[in-house]
């Protein structure tokens, strides 16, 4: 779920627009017009505390603004789940969640002991959106502690699904049925009609005879209900996830039975908001990242950074180095992504927000394409180079 390969499905065609300086109403604010706005954090981290070491891997996508509104309550339990803080300002959670690591890693005076060492891997990842209805979450926190290490083992993976119109986080037990939760079973047919539907429909082979099957989390995914859980069989165990359209949750054509809770039925069957209440949502500002060095971003300079060989050649490197990421069954998506980030002082990219979006899965290449870029020729001011946030705006169409 926090991974993913690439493929490439279909050509894309990329119309690069005038790289630009963004503006701001105040320092380091940006504004918003899109159906979301997403900071984007993929970081590989040594961290050394006393003589012990902590490795740690964050790859996240923070919602910044989700239509029109700051999300609050969503934010705060990510925060809580993920940097164990009920805090709403990512940078301050974020700071906080490192500091229990220790100090980051410059030099190594010895390599620790084995026993000493700790894994830990944060994942959120954006997996649907429904304009002024909702939009799904994949979280993840995994920490394996050394047999002497001082940090916790922690294991949370879940599906969440963000009530936009209520203010309010649903997870399994607000969205599917209890009765349906947990099923033991000796013969097939004490399966249900239920339980029969989701083995039929999973991506992952469940056997036709298993002595237990766990329906674990639950997200509402565009369209559809993505559910994951696991069986067991003399002993032996394996997860499974499938998606099942929403229409089939709703109802059973065959039995007319009701599988969902009567909160999610409604959310599901939420009406599209009208243009004049979509047209509220238009213009929002938040407060950007900080740079990766500490130091000022300038959102307008003497000298303005530059990809190295000029426009011609980023065109170049991001048509070889972009996919169109299709999925099965689903109409292609286009439109223009425009993203912001920074060119820090020594020419990297760094704190990669999209502020105006297609979807996810388009979002997510557009921003694995910048992560990948060489470094840039940096902005400069005063003769000095400095951090200097841009925005691109990238076009996505199909030919």
């Amino acid at each position: 779920m926090g991974g993913g390969t690439r493929k490439h499905m279909k050509k894309i065609l990329l119309i690069l627009f005038v790289l630009c300086a963004a503006t701001a109403v105040v320092a380091q604010n940006e504004q918003v017009s899109s159906k979301y706005a997403v900071r984007y954090v993929k970081e590989h981290l040594y961290y050394q505390k006393g003589d012990e070491m902590n490795v740690v891997d964050v790859d996240m996508e923070w919602p910044e603004i989700i239509d029109g509104q700051q999300v609050e309550p969503l934010k705060q339990w990510i925060t809580t789940m993920l940097f164990h803080t009920p805090e709403t300002d990512f940078c301050k959670a974020y700071r906080q969640f490192k500091t229990q690591y220790g100090s980051p890693v410059t030099a190594l005076a010895q390599i620790p002991d084995d026993n000493k060492y700790c894994y830990v891997d944060c994942q959120l990842r954006l997996l649907g959106h429904r304009v002024g209805r909702y939009v799904s979450y994949f979280l993840s926190l995994t920490s394996k502690p050394g047999k002497e290490s001082s940090q916790q083992e922690e294991n949370h993976k879940c599906l969440i699904t963000y009530d936009l119109q209520h203010g309010i986080v649903m997870q399994r037990d607000e969205m599917i049925d209890r009765d349906m939760l947990k099923v033991d079973f000796k013969d097939p047919e004490e399966l249900g009609d239920f339980m029969t539907n989701l083995i039929a429909n999973s991506d992952d082979p469940i056997p036709d005879r298993v002595d237990t099957l766990t329906l674990d989390n639950v997200c509402l995914l565009d369209d559809a209900m993505l559910l994951q859980g696991h069986w067991t069989r003399d002993g032996l165990s394996a997860d499974y996830h499938t998606v099942i359209p929403q229409k089939w949750m709703l109802s059973s054509a065959d039995v007319n039975v009701l599988y969902t809770t009567s909160a999610a039925r409604k959310l599901m069957r939420s009406k599209a908001l009208k243009q004049k209440q979509l047209e509220k949502m238009q213009s929002h500002f938040f407060s950007l990242p900080e740079a990766a060095d500490g130091q000022p971003i300038y959102t307008s300079c003497d000298t303005l950074p530059h990809y190295q060989g000029g426009q011609e050649a980023m065109l170049a490197f991001l048509s070889k180095n972009m996919v169109y990421p299709m999925e099965e069954g689903k109409k292609p998506e286009t439109g223009k992504c425009m993203v912001s980030f920074v060119v820090e002082s020594n020419g990297t990219i760094s704190n990669i927000c999209i502020i105006e979006s297609i979807s996810p899965l388009i979002d997510r290449e557009a921003v694995h394409a910048l992560r990948v870029m060489p470094r840039w020729m940096p902005g400069r001011q005063d003769g000095k180079p400095v951090n200097v946030r841009l925005k691109l705006p990238l076009l996505f169409d199909i030919y």
